[in-house]
């Protein structure tokens, strides 16, 4: 009778806790409880097959990302729903109207900001342009150097950024040469206003170039290779033979065109001619002393 009795109060409490492990189950799930729950298998295993909840997966699967980080689950999104750098109809039918008033708005900036951009940079070439034009045509009216073109430019109140920019890209060209330039006009004041080696190196500094080129034009034009047959008396005064009478044969007409007066008067006219034309002491005397001796009086 005992026996009997153990027996029906166990399986009592076996149906008891067979009724209430499902719950114990999910409340373990709803609000994660540390407390053992015994699992007795029963009715509540053919329920847990019958209903097939959706795994974790399939759910990371169902989720609806719009940035395509895979961290955040955001990981739809990709390359296969734009269209043109813009999502298509269908990947935007998945949104909210917030959301894909957001990403219209998004665009629209966008496509404003490259489209100013590109405008500025269409504004930029015409400018650009036009001041590349400018500095063509001054220097197809006359030669310049680098500093010259830079400081015509500069008036016309272009650009610096764009000057410096024109004046560099020239250079590397070749169409602003201050060596080339510095000889070009050393031979050209020399052999047609008989400008002298001082006034000369003036003129270019004040044109821009620089001591060291006109030092080297200055060499070229008048420290030609002497004549092994000459004296080297023009050599020692910075000029060579043949420059030394180009100046002799200018000076002489100076010379003879005020014969008629006193000979006083005629050394101060040709040392002022020679001296006002860059000459030094060393050459003016020397051409003086020649001419007394070719045109006694």
């Amino acid at each position: 009778m005992r026996n009997f009795a153990t027996a029906r109060i166990l399986c009592i409490y076996q149906g008891i806790e067979y009724h209430l492990s499902p719950v114990a189950t999910l409340a373990r799930k709803s609000y994660s409880t540390s407390g053992p729950i015994r699992y007795i298998p029963g009715r509540f295993a053919q329920i847990n097959k019958t209903q097939n909840f959706p795994s974790l997966q399939d759910s990371a699967k169902k989720e609806a990302p719009i940035t395509g980080n895979t961290c955040s689950g955001l990981s739809n999104l990709d390359c296969r729903g734009l269209q043109n750098g813009r999502l298509n109809d269908e990947m935007l039918s998945q949104y909210d109207e917030p959301v894909r008033e957001l990403f219209d708005t998004g665009y629209e900036n966008m496509n404003e900001l490259q489209t100013s951009s590109k405008a500025d940079a269409d504004g930029f070439r015409k400018i650009r342009e036009e001041i590349e034009q400018v500095a063509v045509d001054l220097l197809a009216a006359r030669a310049m150097t680098a500093i010259e073109l830079r400081r015509k430019l500069h008036g016309k109140k272009y650009p610096s950024a764009i000057v410096e920019s024109i004046v560099a890209d020239f250079k590397s060209r070749g169409l602003l040469n201050d060596s080339m330039y510095a000889e070009a006009f050393t031979r050209s004041r020399w052999l047609s206003s008989t400008w002298g080696p001082r006034r000369i190196k003036q003129a270019l500094l004040q044109k821009g170039v620089s001591e060291m080129e006109t030092e080297r034009a200055r060499k070229e034009v008048f420290e030609q290779e002497e004549d092994p047959r000459s004296d080297g008396q023009g050599t020692q005064l910075g000029m060579c033979k043949l420059s030394m009478d180009h100046l002799f044969l200018q000076a002489s007409k100076q010379w003879l065109r005020s014969r008629n007066t006193v000979v006083d008067n005629r050394r101060a006219r040709i040392v002022r001619w020679l001296q006002y034309r860059g000459f030094d002491w060393g050459v003016t005397n020397y051409i003086l002393k020649k001419l007394e001796s070719q045109y006694p009086s």
